[in-house]
């Protein structure tokens, strides 16, 4: 660099802003996954009301098919009345045999009706039960969603007040930091997704985690400038023991 800086002073106060910056990368991140989960929540409660009107759906299909079921069995009924009217007017018994077998024939469509009616009033019975729950069910999806969303609501609102707080203190950092070494820092921090300074592991860099020669880690100790590694464009710095 061309100017002469404290590269310890400039490390601690690297370290310091990456906290910051660590933290508010983590709560943007959070921020942007929270109106999916929102949105999640949403598709599955409307799943649930599809199941609903499905239910609906199938209750009034059964109710129209009995309604068929009943005007048929009405039919029927004025039918034999008809004929049984007929039945006396009738004056060989072989019409009368005929007609006679037609009354049964009449009349047995109509017992088949009858059956019919009755199994489908049955089913109507189920499909109404079914309604039934779905519909509890949508009620405690319902208060489930609203209560969800009321905690994610609290969540963003505690997100963002922690974002302001941490941009506050980041603006009390910034102007201790070189002019030069900071709009490299933002630079890399941009580009790395919020992570531009990372500490030595032995003799790994901790941000891409590969080995780093050794001259390179007799640089970084005598802090005559700062490091950066050579593939993944990091700031490095050894923690200091303490005490």
């Amino acid at each position: 660099m061309a100017e002469k800086i404290d590269v310890t002073a400039q490390i601690n106060i690297l370290i310091k802003l990456q906290d910051i910056d660590a933290q508010i990368y983590r709560l943007n991140e959070e921020k942007l996954v929270k109106p999916q989960e929102i949105a999640r929540l949403d598709t599955e409660f409307k799943e649930k009301t599809a199941d609903l009107k499905k239910a609906e759906e199938k209750f009034t299909a059964l109710q129209l098919k009995k309604k068929e079921k009943e005007g048929a069995l009405s039919t029927k009924e004025d039918q034999i009345r008809k004929f049984q009217t007929q039945l006396s007017q009738i004056k060989t018994n072989k019409e009368y045999s005929a007609m006679q077998h037609e009354i049964e024939s009449h009349k047995a469509d109509k017992s088949i009706t009858e059956d019919e009616i009755l199994v489908l009033m049955d089913e109507i019975d189920r499909a109404k039960l079914d309604v039934a729950k779905e519909k509890e069910i949508l009620g405690q999806e319902e208060s489930q969603l609203k209560e969800k969303q009321k905690q994610v609501k609290i969540q963003l609102e505690e997100i963002d007040k922690d974002l302001q707080r941490l941009a506050v203190d980041r603006q009390v950092i910034l102007p201790q930091a070189d002019a030069a070494v900071l709009k490299k820092y933002e630079k890399i921090l941009a580009s790395k997704n919020g992570l531009a300074l990372v500490a030595v592991n032995g003799d790994a860099c901790q941000g891409c985690h590969m080995n780093l020669p050794p001259q390179v880690i007799n640089q970084i100790k005598l802090k005559h400038e700062l490091i950066i590694c050579e593939n993944c464009t990091r700031f490095l710095y050894i923690n200091e023991p303490a005490g």
